[in-house]
């Protein structure tokens, strides 16, 4: 059965799965109770009832075009257990080799078959002799992103608390610029008629004349390994930078963005270069005309603000620097302008793959340094029935060649994952990354233990 034609980046994410390199994220949950395995796969069916991406699988055309589709009898969410030696459920990262982190650095990897669904699958690890486990969602980023993820989690948290709880059935979500409210919507089709077409036509017309083309051959197929560090901010340091930044009128966001990149520059370098790129994700979930936020998809885009980070100027100064030019790239429309594209560009009645050649070469606007993917605040219930969550590390990407840090709030206190692939830099340098950034926090906000 067809759900719907693949929408935003879908078509893109479904032709080259896998090809290029893993496109997954992960979110872990520790958690204190008895969880059991049944009420866990109980839970999960519940949960493919209410969501009909989580009953999807790609499916294609007579074109090779894909859409999302739904078998009769679609595939069930699978769910791993596992049994950990004490210490396994730690918030801190240790050197057990069952570590919870350990674990995700080894599965983020590995490649969801989309041909048959579902997208996503969990992993239970048991604390040995004890009440904790680690509860790790493991997704596909195809079709969701880490805002999806956390819907998830807390539904699936409610069902594992009360499994009889009515069941509310979604329709699957349409292309993001069909979402968009109108002010946003506005902003975007002008901006993608006045500027994002004329550079699309420009940018066609100069790798046409220099003979440069995309290139989609099959890449020589290497195993993908991926090392991550974890830490937690707790809720002193927490409420401290709250505070902090609300004097100074930043976001935490801003704040742990100039923390980060200095932590890079000093770490990474080189020392003569003091202009860095920060790269980092929108949600378009408040800028939608109706909210979303209890329904999955992948609604997001990526910007990137290059910051001058000399160790001369003021760290709150550079953080307000930050925080006006998001605010000045959210008011000119070009944020969502590539998913407006996505959705006029491609035809059906045409092979998706053969329009996707016709594309210029991806534009690079310079070599961030990291992407910092922040999803805020996530509240959670204090206990679902038996079961309270500890702590929140979320999201963690798979991501090949490049450096993300994913940051959340959890409980009063602030959860970092930190990851990376064997060809960007080091676990000592990732280590030393950590320490400078909290460092420079303390700095920035004289903090005393």
């Amino acid at each position: 059965m067809k759900l719907r034609k693949t929408v935003n980046f879908e078509p893109f994410m479904s032709l080259f799965h896998g090809k290029f390199q893993p496109v997954n994220f992960a979110c872990t949950a520790l958690l204190k109770g008895p969880l059991t395995l049944e009420k866990l796969n109980i839970a999960c069916l519940m949960l493919q009832k209410r969501h009909p991406l989580l009953r999807a699988k790609i499916a294609w055309d007579q074109r090779g075009n894909p859409y999302m589709a739904q078998d009769e009898n679609y595939p069930i969410i699978p769910v791993e257990e596992r049994l950990g030696s004490p210490g396994c459920c730690d918030k801190q990262s240790n050197s057990l080799k069952d570590h919870w982190n350990k674990i995700v650095e080894q599965e983020v990897g590995k490649i969801f078959d989309i041909d048959k669904g579902p997208f996503i699958r969990f992993i239970l690890l048991r604390e040995k002799d004890t009440s904790r486990s680690a509860l790790i969602l493991l997704c596909d980023h195809i079709s969701l992103d880490a805002e999806a993820a956390i819907v998830i989690l807390k539904d699936l948290f409610n069902y594992i608390e009360n499994s009889h709880l009515p069941i509310k059935s979604y329709e699957i979500l349409p292309a993001l610029p069909d979402l968009l409210n109108q002010e946003t919507l506005d902003l975007t089709r002008h901006y993608y008629k006045t500027q994002y077409l004329k550079d699309f036509e420009k940018d066609k017309r100069k790798a046409k004349e220099e003979g440069i083309t995309r290139d989609y051959s099959d890449p020589e197929p290497r195993e993908f390994i991926f090392q991550m560090i974890s830490w937690f901010m707790d809720k002193d340091f927490t409420a401290s930078l709250l505070k902090h930044c609300k004097n100074h009128e930043v976001t935490v966001h801003t704040a742990l963005g100039v923390s980060l990149l200095r932590a890079f520059y000093k770490v990474i370098g080189p020392e003569d270069q003091s202009e860095r790129i920060l790269q980092f994700p929108i949600s378009a979930r408040k800028f939608m005309k109706e909210s979303i936020e209890d329904k999955l998809g992948c609604y997001i885009t990526i910007e990137m603000i290059p910051l001058d980070c000399s160790w001369e100027r003021n760290f709150w100064e550079i953080c307000k620097e930050l925080k006006e030019s998001i605010q000045k790239v959210l008011n000119t429309g070009r944020i969502f302008s590539s998913a407006y594209f996505m959705r006029d560009y491609l035809v059906d009645d045409k092979s998706y793959f053969e329009q996707l050649k016709e594309l210029p070469p991806r534009k690079h606007r310079g070599e961030y340094e990291f992407s910092l993917s922040n999803i805020g605040k996530q509240n959670f219930k204090s206990n679902y029935g038996d079961i309270k969550v500890r702590g929140l590390f979320a999201p963690t990407f798979s991501a090949v060649g490049e450096k993300v840090i994913g940051v959340n709030s959890c409980n009063g206190e602030m959860n970092f994952t930190l990851v990376f692939d064997d060809q960007t830099f080091t676990k000592e340098q990732g280590l030393k990354i950590k320490e400078w950034t909290i460092l420079f926090l303390k700095q920035a906000m004289e903090f005393r233990n």
